[in-house]
């Protein structure tokens, strides 16, 4: 609010200096004497909202402190909380038979200032635009504050469209979080409880995922578009899923989750960049090259922290267990940029999956748009692609990294190319039997579409996604070892 009201004056200032002073008499500015008033906090521990003293006076009750015009006191404005031990808050509709309005603008700031708080409800449930359930308050269909102490899993009342950006900060007994179908903007959990966080529900086109210094926090299930999600520091992370419908807009970063074992990014539209940093044990990358056009990577560090400074579009460092990356195509992309890769140690193979030549060279075949900086410590790994990339080929050459082509046969239930069939193979069926239902055709390759058709009754649909699942989970757990074919013949 401070900057704010210092902007104001301060464009208020510069109309005021185009106008012609009329005389040396005019010593005193009055800007600054109202700019002054303005600024001053009344001695209160959470004033959420400033009025001119010249015009308000101020009195306190009930735990909150309240505003009163001088001349006309038909309302008590509430500006903010006094009782910062409270364990539950209840807004009153009046005070002395007077009407009550509240006067923050935003999500009051009280999060780290209220540790005690369990509740904070309205009398009558609402209050203008604001309203309260179960103790958790709300503005206009948007969850504001969530108590600190508020204990339990929570599922987001169906109706909410919008959580604040601050609304989780900051709460130590929260368990899982469920979204609803409505919702359609998500904000910040920092330093919170968070168990799991299951959003497959909600959809809308304003997800802005951050999940940050959430030591509790073991898997993240996400819908909608998603617009630069973030992770970092979530020391129990095991699992980041996305629906089959999810997208990605403009960029992605991860930093300091060690359980990570895989991440399958699905694909986006547009140019972004994709920072994956310091996961110590993620073995399996896959991402979409729609990741391989922004230039300026740098306001990725206001959460993610320091970057590398050889940072390019596309940047993999400090992840010593990585061992594949699969560069998937998306026909958003036509040209290509930079992928940097430092303190991967592990890392066997880099791979680029059905990607037009244009898409390397830019249209201009003695050059090519996809170098990488390899820097220390990281794998002599083989680079995969298809026989018709010759840029890609050439890059290899130059650099000393051995070519391999990615052979056009795929094996049963391996969908994009990358020698397994996973998580990932099981999101391109879902992927391509959603697209079949509203178009008519899936959008594979005839190799694609054989590989997909796992249980070989021509139909691409969520029963193959399922088997493919099933099987790269008995790989995983060791219960079963061969291709997909011994499978579905053991099963």
């Amino acid at each position: 609010m401070k900057k704010k009201l210092t902007a104001i004056a301060t464009a208020a200032a510069m109309l005021l200096s185009m106008v012609p002073m009329t005389g040396a008499a005019e010593t005193e500015d009055p800007l600054s004497d109202m700019e002054s008033r303005l600024n001053t906090y009344y001695d209160f521990p959470l004033i959420n909202y400033k009025y001119d003293p010249e015009y308000y006076d101020t009195f306190e009750q009930g735990g909150f402190v309240y505003f009163i015009n001088k001349d006309n006191h038909d309302k008590y404005i509430l500006g903010g909380i006094t009782d910062t031990e409270a364990e539950s808050l209840t807004i009153p509709q009046e005070v002395n038979g007077v009407p009550v309005t509240i006067g923050w603008a935003d999500a009051p700031s009280m999060h780290a200032e209220l540790p005690n708080l369990k509740e904070i409800n309205i009398e009558g449930d609402r209050l203008g635009w604001r309203y309260s359930i179960d103790g958790v308050l709300f503005r206009d269909a948007t969850l504001m504050y969530y108590p600190p102490l508020k204990e339990g899993d929570y599922t987001i009342p169906e109706g909410t469209k919008a959580i604040d950006q601050t609304a989780f900060w900051y709460t130590q007994k929260l368990g899982k979080v469920t979204a609803c179908k409505s919702l359609y903007r998500i904000g910040e959990f920092v330093r919170s409880s968070i168990t799991e966080f299951d959003g497959t529900a909600m959809w809308g086109d304003d997800m802005s995922p951050v999940f940050a210094e959430c030591p509790n926090l073991k898997t993240v299930k996400l819908n909608g578009y998603l617009k630069d999600p973030m992770f970092k520091d979530l020391p129990e992370l095991e699992s980041i899923e996305f629906t089959p419908e999810a997208l990605v807009m403009d960029s992605f970063g991860i930093a300091g989750c060690p359980k990570l074992t895989e991440l399958n990014i699905p694909q986006g539209s547009g140019s972004g960049a994709l920072m994956v940093k310091n996961c110590e044990n993620l073995q399996k990358l896959s991402f979409y090259n729609n990741f391989l056009g922004m230039s300026d990577v740098t306001w990725m560090e206001t959460v993610l922290g320091k970057l590398p400074d050889y940072s390019k579009n596309v940047t993999i460092a400090e992840c010593p267990a990585l061992k594949t990356v699969d560069v998937l195509a998306t026909p958003y992309v036509t040209s290509h940029d930079w992928i940097a890769i430092e303190h991967c140690p592990s890392l066997e193979r880099v791979a680029f999956h059905e990607m037009p030549e244009s898409a390397m060279t830019g249209g201009e075949p003695d050059k090519y748009y996809l170098p990488m900086t390899v820097g220390e410590e990281t794998g002599q790994f083989t680079v995969y692609g298809r026989e018709e990339h010759t840029a890609l080929k050439a890059w290899c050459e130059e650099h000393h990294y051995a070519f391999e082509p990615i052979s056009d046969a795929l094996t049963l239930g391996d969908v994009n190319g990358d020698t397994v069939a996973n998580a990932s193979d099981a999101a391109l069926v879902l992927i391509a039997a959603s697209m079949f239902g509203a178009t008519g055709t899936s959008d594979l390759t005839a190799e694609q579409e054989k590989a997909a058709d796992v249980n070989g009754d021509s139909f691409i649909n969520a029963s193959d996604a399922a088997i493919i699942k099933q099987y790269a989970a008995a790989i995983g757990a060791g219960t079963f070892s061969g291709s997909l074919e011994q499978y579905l013949k053991k099963s």
